[in-house]
């Protein structure tokens, strides 16, 4: 009887040492492999840049935010809207993403306006630069001309006979004065011709009047 107790407690005494030897190792083999895990993240290469084509990106890289441009017309009207000699837009340009650093705007010619004077900006990054385009409303001449001679063309023959006279060229002055009172005699230029045809000495020149 004492026999079989002795054995109960012997077999009950090598069950509890294996489980206790088991669960021990278990513990030894979760803390090397956490060891393991350690070392292979302390032993890791640090990342220095990432390559994704023709651009690399490094961790200590800053990535500038855009500068803003905001251009408007004033009054409202069709200009183009030219930004560093390239033509962006008509009317106006909406928060037009742009580099830091000097800009030059300038605007385009419209019917019966002038176009507002080239402006400078300097372009900060993430902050809006805005330019406003005052375009001046020009007035209007109107010109009518009596008969229907063209007095442009006419009126030269006054000036060139005025020039030839200078020169002591008489019968070239003589002819042209000649002309001007015969081809718009309504015109001032042919009253100042007739006067000098009358008050200069012609002595000399070739053909008479």
């Amino acid at each position: 009887m004492e026999i079989r107790k002795a054995s109960v407690y012997a077999i009950a005494l090598v069950a509890t040492l294996a489980i206790l030897v088991g669960t021990l190792s278990g513990l030894d083999a979760v803390g090397l492999r956490q060891a393991k895990g350690t070392a292979s993240l302390a032993e890791s290469p640090p990342i220095h840049a990432i390559e994704h084509g023709s651009v690399t990106v490094s961790p200590d890289t800053h990535i500038e935010t855009p500068a803003l441009l905001r251009v408007t017309t004033n009054p409202p009207v069709p200009g183009k809207i030219i930004v560093d000699g390239v033509a962006r837009d008509e009317w106006g340009l909406t928060w037009m993403k742009i580099a830091s650093g000097d800009h030059t705007v300038t605007f385009s010619d419209l019917s019966g306006l002038a176009p507002p004077a080239a402006q400078t900006i300097t372009a900060v990054s993430g902050q809006t630069s805005i330019v406003v385009g005052n375009y001046a409303i020009q007035g209007f001449l109107r010109v009518l001309t009596e008969g229907a001679l063209d007095p442009t063309i006419y009126c030269i023959h006054y000036h060139l006979g005025v020039v030839y006279l200078k020169q002591g060229r008489l019968d070239a002055a003589r002819h042209h004065l000649g002309a001007q009172v015969e081809r718009a005699p309504r015109s001032q230029e042919a009253r100042l011709a007739a006067a000098l045809l009358e008050a200069t000495d012609w002595t000399g020149a070739s053909v008479a009047r």
